[in-house]
């Protein structure tokens, strides 16, 4: 697990992956704040089965900075949601 310290812009499109999976959330305490985790689970094609794969953690200033990315990435978005 990663506690996200801060987000880089890249620039380039990276690669598209053709797989899916699901995402688990959390509020996890931590201190005297909390923090968002978030944590992928393996495809339910792998041989083993479905199992966790990858988590990070998200403070309140780097929750932040994501949403000003997702307004950017995907402008009216504070529209769509209900």
């Amino acid at each position: 697990m990663a506690l996200i310290r801060r987000f880089i812009e890249l620039h380039s499109q990276g690669s598209i992956h053709r797989s899916e999976t699901d995402a688990g959330w959390a509020n996890v305490p931590y201190g005297e704040e909390n923090l968002l985790y978030i944590g992928t689970y393996g495809s339910a094609e792998r041989k083993s089965g479905p199992k966790p794969s990858q988590a990070i953690h998200l403070d309140r200033e780097r929750l932040a900075e994501l949403i000003r990315i997702l307004k950017r990435v995907f402008p009216g978005i504070e529209h769509d949601a209900s």
